[in-house]
């Protein structure tokens, strides 16, 4: 037999509400068992026992009657047998002498966990001692007694006995008719309701034999005390509306119970009132209708603490008194408090009072927590309500019902929300008040969290001013539903059908809503009493109905035969004086039934027209103005009167408007105007004009008189004229200057008369318009139309403008003069009028002579204008000044020097007048000769020029300066990492130069475009270099921390463990870098991390390439790469037992390990006749317990024979036994 203490790693078994887990025991430790069904007599030299009874005497090694031994070290053990129950040691005698101990411990490990107690001299008794599997899952008990060599004593005397622990007990309910739903069950009043209870033994047989024959099941309400019936199916009825919870608990043969965890709520149908259904009269008169009104009201039953208080409190008029009420809880969970604001769905109160802004409004909880509805002051002269607003009288108002939630209120606080009109509940006066709804408490809510639910509750109003008053007729906290214990209940059931049920015979039902809860009848019998019978079906399914009774009286009773006016109407006199009006009188249907009779009387009381027993409305024509009287009598004799007025359609009234004139003078019928009827006559109306016009407003009147008669709907006639206005004929002038000068401009216009005054003018040889500027260059004549928007015949008129001839100029000048001679120019000038001014070039004059002393060639220009504006006249003559060849130049020559030396430069002028002057640029003197000591090669240019206007020449003379002035050394990267590989190169290159430079190791030649070199220490290096002309010029320069080199990190890493398994396959990594700042560490290319250390879970054994990335903040970058073998190991566990009971828990069969291969594998399962139960090559694949014939194996021990091959290629084989366990 296995111990259930073994390494091998267990089946875990579900543990479910009031389970025990209980290890079936198979010994391997157990030496020999013992009989003890007859008495049988152990000591502490048995050694370990195995009960096969319940019999026998435990004694210490000295027996019945002698003392123990000294120096004694016993241990006994002692376990249950296959069929007996636990062990259980009663002790009746102990009795050790000093110094000796006996130490008993639950199961067969010695360990403070399992030791029950130590007894020597001076503890009592041990008493009864019991194996417990809770402890130890084997239930054996174990002793060690151990002696000195000191005094022994008489020692102890046991029984040995048996007893059964309670093996679990899990009774439910399996069915229930009619079942339930959501968690409820819903009945109907005086329902009898089918249960059948099932239950289940998990822990069947381990020491006794279960079943339901031998168990009792017990169901009650409410309480476990109370309970209703017994047995494994039941019919129980509820017969009164209210809620229970029933419920189910087992006892079974060991005397072990449970009770059944979900009890089930039943909610019984309550009974709604029909006080507010009925007929809207219980008698009507035939003919009449009523109405049905199937209003139910469901009823709420409740075994909670009401969470409102109701009662009508009077709120009398004070200065800073405060008034008090409270409700009491006592529902809740003790010590359960308000953990979040929304536990409070909201607070609420039925009040009407005269004055808001006197009042504060505050909720105090059990702990004297509060927070305030409305605050004090605030919210002025509104109502609450509708009060009785006098202070002297207590009649209560009508109140109305605001509350405070937690979460979304329709309206702010009190003191600021918008009031809607009301009345004053005793006189109707008008006033404001706050509508009905909900507010946003001034103080929130969340002030009441860490209340405690149960207590009293408190609602505090305080009044703080006189002359108001006011009443509260209920108020409440509403908590939410979850916070109520489960057995309170708390339900209304809905309303599912409502109808009314009628005699579809009678046919009465005029009207009725869409569920038939509200009708309108109309009986087509009458004498008699009609029933109608109100049906209603709540959610329940549980069905009411109750019976209204209406009576129909006969239409001939009096009470019946009212006077219902007729109908009356009439058509007016059409024109004063005439007889054209009529009256009609209509019956109405409830008048009576047809024939009728009428009677017409005058204003005078007499009879004018009589008219019996006809079966529609009579009409009486050819009436004058007049009030007439109408008798109508029904067929069952009664009389109905009515009036009626025949009016005279007053005269019309006529008046004309909007009237136009003709649109131009002479022969034009285009007018219009307008007739208007201010009152009277009968439309439609027709129209006649004067001109044969039929139009209200024509549009084709002539001037002077008109006439017009209108005639209304019934022929009567009116008339009324006017007159239409003549506008006068159109005529022009045109008006301008005489004469201008050409180029200039001037004003004409045109100025009309007649017409309608909106003119428009066309000239020709310009544009429209008036006035407008014209600028001919020659005489023009300009004619001008106008007319107007009417486009009336125009009228005609002309003006000429006169235009001067333009200015002409002839200049008589000489062709040429010598160098500085003067030249006289004479402008001859004709044309403009004749004032002219004159403007010579460079200011030679301003008459008509000019004066030009010229020292070369060239045109002298004048400009002449005159005094009204002529374009101006420009004219120019050309003088000849002078006439030699142009000048020569010899220069002493190009020349070529070293940076510092000096040059001269020398040029010499041939030709002109011999008078030669030098000019150098580059900054030099006039002059023949200088010396220079230039910089850089330049080129010097001198221009030389003699006094007679003869053409100058220029030469240049190039300096070459033998050296470069600057020069720069470039280097391909300012910054390397140690050690630091640069290249450097000269800015510019030439062949015929020599370029030397110096890395503080001495000068050396560059011959290619650049060099490189490698500086193997960090820092900063400055770099020389130097540059040899081709004519053997000097130039040399320090170039200061040209380049510099960076600290380079060095990479480097270890690992722990160093020879890693994948049962071990944890690996730590640790950094051994130097000079870096940030880390990545790769495992076979792909990115791990980037911290400074980490390790890493290897789930596969193989060799793994990591490497180590070390980067400084420089960026300068250095890596290692190493090689991690994770070594193959593996490892296999197999299960001793497993349950395949369905519950998803420890269903299967199945060794798992690591390092399983499907090779090789293979699984089979033999009973204890070494019959194959199952077998599999499946590794992943486990025994659901299911036999091979389908069906599953029964409880007890089965042998697998397991054969596995690693990944290594190591084959494996292994055998052994496991329990099964339903």
């Amino acid at each position: 037999m296995m111990n259930c203490s073994s390494n091998i790693k267990r089946a875990k078994w579900r543990r479910s509400k009031m389970k025990r887990s209980i290890c079936i025991i198979i010994f391997l430790l157990v030496l020999f068992s013992i009989d003890l069904s007859a008495q049988q007599n152990i000591t502490m030299h048995t050694g370990n026992v195995t009960m096969t009874g319940c019999n026998g005497n435990f004694f210490d090694d000295g027996g019945n009657s002698g003392n123990y031994s000294n120096n004694a070290n016993d241990t006994l053990t002692i376990c249950p047998g296959p069929n007996t129950g636990l062990p259980q040691i009663s002790f009746s005698s102990f009795n050790l002498g000093a110094g000796d101990i006996m130490e008993v411990y639950q199961g067969t490990n010695y360990t403070p966990q399992t030791l029950i107690g130590t007894f020597d001299q001076t503890t009592n008794n041990p008493g009864v001692i019991q194996g417990n599997t809770n402890v130890s899952q084997n239930g054996c008990l174990t002793f060690v007694f151990i002696s000195n060599n000191s005094t022994t004593d008489q020692g102890w005397s046991a029984e040995i006995g048996c007893y059964y622990p309670c093996q679990v007990v899990d009774p439910f309910i399996s069915t229930i008719n009619p079942d339930s739903t959501d968690g409820f069950l819903d009945l109907c009043q005086n329902d009898t309701v089918s249960f059948y209870a099932g239950i289940n033994f998990p822990e069947n047989d381990t020491f006794y034999h279960q079943s339901a024959n031998t168990t009792t099941f017990y169901w009650y309400i409410d309480t476990v005390a109370n309970v209703v019936d017994s047995g494994q199916f039941v019919q129980i009825p509820f017969d009164s509306a209210r809620g229970q919870i029933l419920g189910l608990y087992a006892v079974d043969s060991n005397g072990c119970s449970s009770i059944y965890d979900n009890e089930l709520p039943v909610r019984v149908s309550t009974t709604p009132h029909f006080d507010s259904a009925g007929a809207s009269t219980d008698t009507v008169c035939f003919g009449e209708t009523f109405d049905l009104e199937g209003n139910v009201e469901p009823v709420e039953w409740s075994n909670a603490t009401p969470t409102n208080i109701a009662g009508v409190t009077y709120l009398p008029d004070g200065s800073g008194v405060s008034y008090s009420s409270t409700l009491t809880f006592n529902d809740f969970a003790p010590g359960a408090t308000v953990n979040n604001v929304n536990d409070i769905i909201d607070a609420w109160l039925d009040i009407e009072h005269s004055y808001l802004g006197d009042l504060e409004i505050e909720i105090i909880c059990p702990n004297n927590q509060s927070t305030v509805l409305k605050q004090n002051p605030g919210g002025g002269g509104t109502w609450l309500g509708e009060p009785c607003d006098n202070n002297s009288t207590l009649t209560p108002g009508n109140g109305y019902v605001y509350s405070f939630p937690t979460t979304t209120p329709t309206f702010g606080v009190m003191n600021t929300a918008a009031t809607v009109p009301a009345n004053d509940a005793c006189n109707n006066s008008p006033g404001n008040t706050l509508p009905a709804g909900s507010y946003t408490s001034d103080q929130p809510l969340s002030n009441l969290v860490g209340c405690p639910l149960n207590g009293t509750w408190e609602l505090k109003i305080t009044d703080n001013i006189l002359i108001d008053n006011g009443f509260i007729f209920a108020w409440g906290i509403n908590f939410q539903s979850y916070l109520y214990p489960s057995n309170i209940l708390t339900y209304k059931p809905g309303i599912d059908s409502l109808g009314w049920i009628v005699d579809s015979n009678y046919n009465d039902v005029l009207s009725s809503t869409t569920m038939g809860d509200t009708m309108t009848v109309e009986p087509t019998v009458f004498d008699t009493t009609l029933e109608y019978t109100l049906f209603y079906r709540d959610s329940f399914d549980c069905t009411y109905d109750t019976t209204i009774s209406v009576f129909v009286r006969p239409p001939w009773e009096p009470v019946c035969c009212e006077a219902v006016p007729p109908n009356m109407t009439s058509y007016p006199v059409g024109c004063p004086g005439d007889s054209t009006g009529y009256a009609v009188a209509s019956p109405v249907d409830s008048l009576g039934p047809a024939p009728w009779w009428y009677t017409w009387t005058d204003q005078n009381g007499d009879t004018i027209a009589q008219v019996d027993s006809v079966f529609t409305a009579d009409t009486l024509f050819n009436l004058p103005l007049g009030q007439y009287t109408v008798e109508v009598r029904d067929s069952i004799g009664c009389f109905a009167y009515n009036n009626v007025q025949v009016n005279e359609v007053p005269p019309m009234q006529l008046s004309i408007s909007d009237i136009e004139a003709i649109s131009c003078a002479g022969n034009f019928c285009d007018g219009s105007a307008t007739v208007n009827i201010n009152s009277g006559g009968t439309s439609p109306y027709s129209f006649l004009w004067s001109n044969g016009d039929t139009n209200q407003i024509p549009n084709s009147l002539c001037s002077d008189t008109n006439t017009v008669f209108v005639t209304d709907a019934r022929g009567c006639m009116d008339t009324i004229g006017t007159n239409i206005p003549s506008p006068d004929s159109i005529d022009v002038v045109a008006s301008g200057s005489d004469t201008i000068c050409i180029s200039n401009s001037t004003p004409i216009s045109a100025q009309a008369t007649g017409g309608n005054g909106d003119y428009v003018y066309n000239w020709t040889n310009t544009g429209n318009g008036s006035p407008l500027n014209v600028s001919p260059i020659v005489t023009t004549t300009y004619e001008v139309v106008a007319t107007d928007s009417n486009n009336c015949p125009s009228a005609v008129d002309s003006v000429t403008i006169y235009v001067r001839d333009s200015i002409r100029v002839n200049l008589d000048s000489p062709d040429t003069i010598c160098p500085g001679d003067t030249a006289l120019i004479l402008a001859n000038t004709t044309g403009g009028d004749g004032n002219f001014t004159y403007n010579w070039k460079n200011g030679w004059g301003s008459d008509s002579l000019g004066a030009a002393p010229l020292q070369q060639p060239g045109y002298v220009d004048v400009a002449i204008n005159d005094g009204c504006g002529s374009p101006t006249r420009v004219d120019s003559a050309f003088i000849q000044v002078g006439g030699y060849d142009q000048l020569k130049i010899a220069t002493n020559g190009d020349d070529t020097i070293c940076l510092g030396e000096s040059a001269v430069l020398s040029a010499q002028g041939r030709g002109g007048d011999e008078e030669f002057t030098y000019v150098w640029d580059n900054g030099l003197d006039t002059g023949k000769v200088h010396a220079i000591v230039p910089q850089t090669t330049t080129t010097y240019n001198v221009t030389v020029s003699d006094n007679c206007l003869t053409p100058t020449n220029t030469a240049s003379i190039t300096i070459t300066v033998g050296n470069q002035k600057d020069f720069d050394l470039l280097v391909d990267q300012p910054k390397d990492c140690k050690p630091g590989e640069f290249k450097f190169a000269f800015d510019t290159i030439r062949p015929d130069f020599n370029y030397e430079i110096n890395f503080g190791d001495g000068y050396r030649p560059v011959f290619e475009d650049s060099i490189g070199h490698t500086f193997p220490g960090i820092g900063c290096y400055d770099i020389k270099a130097k540059i040899y002309t081709d004519l053997g010029c000097l130039t040399q320069k320090t170039f200061p921390c040209l380049v510099e080199v960076l600290e380079t990190p060095i990479a480097d890493f270890s690992f722990n463990p160093l020879n890693p398994t994948i049962l071990d396959g944890q690996v730590e990594f640790i950094n051994e870098s130097a000079y870096a700042d940030y880390y990545k560490w790769f495992i076979d290319d792909s990115l791990s991390s980037q911290n400074l250390e980490f390790a890493h879970l290897f789930a596969d054994s193989g060799k793994y390439a990591v490497k180590l990335i070390a980067e400084n903040e420089n960026g300068c970058v250095d890596s290692t790469l190493k090689d991690v073998f994770i070594d193959y190991k593996s490892a296999i566990w197999i299960p001793n037992a497993f349950t395949p009971n369905g519950d998803g828990v420890n269903d299967t069969f199945l060794p798992k390990g690591d390092g399983l291969t499907k090779k090789n594998y293979s699984l089979f399962i033999y009973n204890r006749w070494g019959n194959v139960m199952w077998s599999t090559n499946n590794p992943k694949q486990g025994w659901n317990g299911i036999g091979p014939e389908g069906l599953p194996a029964e409880n007890g021990s089965y042998v697998y024979d397991i054969s596995y091959m690693l990944e290594g290629g190591r084959e494996i084989h292994e055998r052994g036994e496991f329990k099964l366990i339903r």
